[in-house]
């Protein structure tokens, strides 16, 4: 009986630990992406905004931490470097039209013109326009 008290408790700890992880997580995500979508990005704002999406990236599974650090790096004119982002996150999940149309838009920035056609056109199939 007393074991299995010892037990909830570990676990109840272990739960309340992974929601505050959680939680810290979408703050964080939060704070990086009004950064990243303010109309002019510092190099201090910047360096924030990685530490913070670094930070976030932890333990998340979501992708959408990844594609945030893309659109940081394009922010930065580090084009290559967003388009291996969002290519890893196109790669990963191949029905995510929002990672199609970042790697789109970033081949496009890196002047990757096959890559930009090519991401259009799964993009498009992902989601036909609507007439």
């Amino acid at each position: 009986m007393r074991a299995a008290r010892v037990i909830v408790a570990i676990v109840g700890v272990v739960v309340a630990l992974w929601f505050l992880l959680g939680a810290r997580q979408a703050h964080q995500v939060a704070r990086a992406t009004t950064i990243v979508q303010s109309h002019r990005v510092t190099a201090t704002q910047a360096a924030s905004a990685a530490r913070l999406l670094r930070s976030a990236h932890t333990l998340n599974p979501d992708r959408s931490v990844v594609l945030l650090q893309a659109q940081l790096a394009d922010r930065r004119g580090q084009f290559h470097r967003a388009l291996r982002l969002a290519g890893s996150v196109a790669a990963a999940e191949p029905m995510n039209a929002q990672a199609w149309y970042a790697v789109a838009q970033y081949a496009a920035a890196a002047d990757n013109k096959p890559l930009e056609r090519r991401s259009f056109f799964r993009l498009r199939a992902l989601v036909p326009p609507v007439k």
